[in-house]
């Protein structure tokens, strides 16, 4: 049961109110405390009508302890409302369940703690409030009189175009945020899963200082990047970028990505990344692109996706030794296509786009087998495997050596 603040009272009036019953009536010549009163129903009420400050909840819940047990548990929905969509530190949780356990209704106690939609949630203060929703599409919306927002969905949230945003984010469960033209001036805290990506690439302002719990992805772009860097808290390599669209200003400035763990081009020409410095062991996905630079250094990336790109521009592709690569229903392959150096490798529907001289480098056949590439046989004659490519010329060399020897011990 959802107990909302109706009259708020400050700490200290509160206090006054559960002085009685904490520490006694003053005396008449208020020199020292009377004989303690068992605390009423009544004034618990009276409490969570008025606060959710955690010094006041924290006395009111030590009143009730002190009581019998049999008297304990008249106050069982005044300590389930303690907790019903009330932020509480860890203390008083902790006092909570005490009483739950004494009176037999734990798994009540644990069900009241569940977050319910469409209620207010009150934070551990006097009166900041806020409210819970299950859907993720909040584009449009005002949420003006809140100071947090809780979005239990776990797929994608949407708030796009919203308003009056409050300081505090929380989406535990979200995979992917979108702030597209949001004000976000006033937001201090923003919390979501560790596998969520959060795309600021888009929004209309952002604030100077931000505190984000978890994530995987942050996006942001060039410009944004001097906020962030200076002003926020995030995780560890979770920045990420992510252009749409052609890649070619005009005054064709070089541009600098070593902040970036992750880059995401799509539907670009990317002819200006000649002269971008990239983030050793970044991950990249292209898709859609074309107008490669012939000097791009592909061994930067330790992730690297081509996803129906255009390598015509491209007469060889040097990668990282381990990285991770893919190739999804790409055109125009190099002549030679050296992916030995690679940890794993997926080419996916390039049967088509393999034409001659072509030839493909793989590791060994291992690693051929386990990269999707369906050929005829006639192609596979085109297949190098590194490694046995390798014992030939040590073999060979082994031979000369020998007859080297041979000659001089004659």
């Amino acid at each position: 049961m959802f107990v909302d603040i109706e009259n708020y009272k400050s700490v200290l009036a509160i206090e006054n109110l559960l002085t009685p019953y904490k520490k006694g009536k003053l005396s008449p010549d208020k020199k020292s405390y009377l004989q303690k009163e068992p605390i009423t129903l009544d004034i618990c009420w009276e409490v969570l009508r008025s606060t959710n400050a955690p010094r006041n909840i924290k006395d009111m819940l030590v009143c009730i302890a002190e009581l019998s047990p049999s008297e304990q548990i008249q106050f069982k929905d005044v300590v389930l409302a303690t907790f019903s969509n009330r932020e509480q530190p860890n203390d008083i949780l902790v006092l909570g369940k005490k009483l739950a356990h004494a009176s037999n209704y734990d798994a009540e106690f644990t069900d009241a703690q569940k977050l319910k939609e469409g209620d207010f949630i009150l934070s551990a203060s006097q009166v900041s409030r806020g409210v819970i929703v299950s859907q993720g599409n909040l584009k449009n919306q005002d949420f003006s009189n809140l100071d947090k927002l809780i979005a239990l969905g776990d797929d994608t949230v949407y708030l796009n175009n919203a308003t009056n945003l409050p300081s505090c984010l929380e989406f535990p469960n979200a995979g992917v945020v979108y702030f597209d033209n949001c004000d976000l001036s006033d937001l201090k805290s923003l919390t979501t899963s560790e596998n969520a990506r959060i795309d600021f690439f888009n929004a209309a302002k952002l604030p100077e200082n931000l505190k984000i719990d978890n994530c995987q992805q942050l996006f942001v772009n060039l410009e944004q990047l001097p906020i962030v860097k200076n002003g926020w808290s995030y995780p560890q390599d979770v920045l990420a970028y992510n252009s749409f669209g052609e890649f070619a200003p005009k005054d064709f400035k070089p541009f600098d990505f070593s902040d970036y763990s992750f880059l995401t081009f799509s539907q670009a020409h990317v002819m200006n990344l000649c002269r971008a410095s990239f983030k050793k062991g970044a991950s990249i996905i292209f898709s859609g692109c074309s107008s490669f630079p012939d000097d791009l250094d592909f061994s930067s990336f330790n992730d690297i996706q081509f996803i129906k790109c255009d390598l015509d521009s491209l007469k060889k592709i040097d990668f990282a030794q381990g990285a991770h690569l893919s190739m999804w229903m790409t055109q125009n392959i190099p002549d030679v296509l050296d992916v030995s150096k690679c940890a794993d490798v997926q080419l996916i529907d390039l049967e088509n786009e393999l034409k001659e001289p072509s030839k493909i480098i793989f590791k060994n056949k291992t690693q051929a087998d386990n990269s999707h590439l369906h050929l005829t046989d006639d192609w596979k004659k085109r297949i190098v495997f590194a490694e046995q490519k390798d014992n030939m010329q040590n073999n060979t060399f082994k031979r000369f050596l020998g007859k080297i020897l041979g000659r001089g011990r004659s």
